[in-house]
């Protein structure tokens, strides 16, 4: 079958479907700029590692404190400094690239849909809606540029060989065989267990619409493997011929993922099960695609349906093997979530089977979970919820149960109810600037800012929304989740990591390092002031009984402790504090004082 086409056609029908998704990324991507900033310590451990290998001109492999980084690959960094040749050294750049992965993505998705559902039509137009509109995907998108480059690459290889499936191109293996080099060059080898299983596993999945010889099928997936091993040797050649053959195969070897310093550590191995429902929010609380599933389950599953669970559940078992469970791992799997609750909430053989009742609607889990979570805010107040804030919680289960109402009555308003809506948020914005005005209680100018924001946006939403059809109902809940999950990513930049955790330690040491003075970190460092400060120098890490050595050698230097739990009576001369720790920071020549 030929499958030559006009390249600007090509374009055409891969874009069409991404319209109301890329309205939603757009938005996203300009409220993750304007909110979010690096957190310590691994969005600022990998801006660091980026710098230093520019700096230092180690452009082969990571590099972190003037050492060898093995848990880190190399091709984030690498797009960071061509970002940075091009505009600037920005850390913004670092959120712009996770936005971007996050985009090519949803694109690729909805290539695939259209391969696995060819009789969905309305599957490529729903999936990046879906997608966008789940609330782990948007704070991934912000947080973990990573994780969001190995789903793109993880998808991109899947596509590639579903491509090949279809008409039979070596095409679509080579393209395979390159985003699999990619993503192994993005996340290490834990990357082959999101890729190898479905072509592994094709027999269960893919005969069901084809006949196809088996032989030539592992024949045409050695070739693809063959191409992802040359694109990792290639990059191994250059770092065993710059740095030996022995230090080549011990950085490829402890090429796994490190757990993030954001999430619990230790959980079990079956965590992971637990885990898929949360990050399927909020469509996993919606009841309608369970109802669907209910509809669905004496059917014989299709390719699309087997092909999801020949991906999702072996790798589940394998990641389970080999990696602490952590959320962020994860994230590659979402679109196949995404695809799953598509195609349950758009088959056109369920349609006008009950979706129209509010009972299934995501209006009862919002306004039930809502209520509780605020109702839990007092409960919870001296516990460890007292660092997010117990009133923040408060007012967070309020305005969730507040959305699960506009969810019933946002198609029926008028006009006026929505510029009242509207003109209400802005208000509550505009109370903190205003001089005080009798009659207007005085709580109201205690309000956290992101309160009247997504008031005003969603009245200026609500203008926008569809009518009250099944269509405009999934846009419209994706337009509220993405607004709800913009509010909680502010909450958490705003009051969890303060910008004066990180900016006033990078001043002191950025001045430090200007004027000829050493520094000292006790215990390992992170990374996370040497972009922040622009250091041009290794950091010296000291050990706790070495400080009085050190000081004494270096009277007029500074001392750092972070995560390091290190005490001393004398005061310091900085300290900061942030959710996961308190940074401090001391005039070597005052430690000498106080022996």
């Amino acid at each position: 079958m030929s499958t030559s086409q006009n390249p600007l056609a090509v374009i055409r029908r891969v874009a069409a479907p991404l319209g109301p998704g890329a309205v939603f990324w757009l938005a996203l991507t300009a409220a993750v700029l304007w909110i979010h900033r690096p957190w310590a310590p691994d969005e600022t451990r990998l801006l660091s590692v980026a710098w230093e290998m520019w700096q230092r001109h180690y452009l082969l492999i990571p590099v972190l404190n003037d050492q060898a980084y093995a848990t880190q690959m190399p091709m984030i960094p690498w797009l960071l400094i061509f970002g940075w040749k091009v505009l600037g050294t920005h850390g913004w750049w670092l959120q712009i690239l996770g936005a971007l992965f996050a985009f090519g993505t949803v694109a690729v998705g909805s290539r695939i849909v259209t391969y696995l559902w060819m009789d969905q039509i309305y599957m490529p137009r729903y999936l990046p809606i879906v997608l966008i509109g789940s609330w782990f995907w948007v704070i991934s998108m912000g947080m973990s540029p990573e994780a969001t480059a190995l789903s793109f690459f993880v998808c991109l290889a899947l596509l590639g060989m579903l491509r090949a499936w279809r008409y039979g191109t070596r095409g679509g293996w080579l393209l395979y065989g390159a985003a699999t080099g990619a993503a192994v060059l993005t996340s290490g080898f834990v990357a082959l267990v999101y890729v190898l299983p479905p072509a592994l596993l094709a027999p269960f999945w893919a005969g069901r619409e084809h006949a196809l010889r088996w032989q030539h099928w592992y024949q045409d997936f050695a070739s693809g493997a063959g191409v992802a091993l040359g694109v990792v040797l290639l990059w191994g050649m250059f770092v065993a011929n710059e740095y030996g053959q022995e230090f080549a195969f011990a950085y490829l070897y402890g090429a796994l993922p490190v757990a993030s310093a954001l999430y619990p550590q230790d959980l079990p191995p079956y965590a992971y099960l637990l885990m898929m429902f949360p990050l399927l929010l909020p469509w996993a609380a919606w009841p309608l695609p369970w109802l669907r599933l209910w509809q669905l389950h004496r059917q014989r599953p299709g390719s699309g349906t087997v092909f999801i669970l020949c991906w999702v559940v072996p790798t589940l078992f394998l990641l389970a093997l080999l990696t602490d469970p952590q959320p962020q791992f994860l994230l590659p799997l979402l679109p196949a979530g995404a695809m799953v609750v598509t195609y349950l909430l758009l088959n056109e053989e369920l349609f006008d089977q009950g979706e129209d009742r509010i009972l299934v609607s995501l209006a009862p889990p919002l306004i039930l979970g809502g209520l509780v979570l605020a109702s839990l805010a007092p409960l919870l107040s001296g516990a460890w919820v007292t660092d997010l804030g117990a009133s923040n919680l408060l007012y967070l289960g309020a305005t969730a149960a507040a959305a699960g109402l506009l969810v019933i009555v946002l198609p029926r308003l008028g006009i006026v109810p929505r510029l009242l809506l509207m003109f209400a948020g802005v208000f509550l914005l505009a109370i903190p600037i205003l001089p005080p005005i009798d009659g207007i209680p005085a709580g109201l100018r205690e309000l956290p800012i992101w309160v009247g924001a997504v008031i005003a946006v969603l009245g200026l939403a609500s203008g926008f929304v569809p009518r009250f059809h099944f269509y405009g109902r999934v846009v419209k809940i994706a337009a509220i989740n993405v607004t709800l999950a913009m509010a909680l990513l502010a909450v958490a930049d705003l009051q969890l990591f303060p910008s004066q955790a990180m900016d006033a330690p990078a001043s002191l040491l950025a001045r430090t390092e200007a004027e000829g003075r050493p520094i000292a970190h006790i215990g390992d460092y992170d990374g996370r002031y040497t972009f922040a400060a622009r250091l041009k120098s290794p950091i010296e890490v000291v050990a706790p009984d070495q400080i009085s050595a050190w000081s004494a050698s270096h009277p007029r230097g500074l001392v750092v402790a972070d995560s390091f739990p290190w005490e001393t009576v004398v005061s310091p001369q900085l300290e900061r504090k942030s959710l996961l720790d308190t940074v401090r920071i001391w005039s070597a020549d005052t430690l000498l004082s106080a022996k």
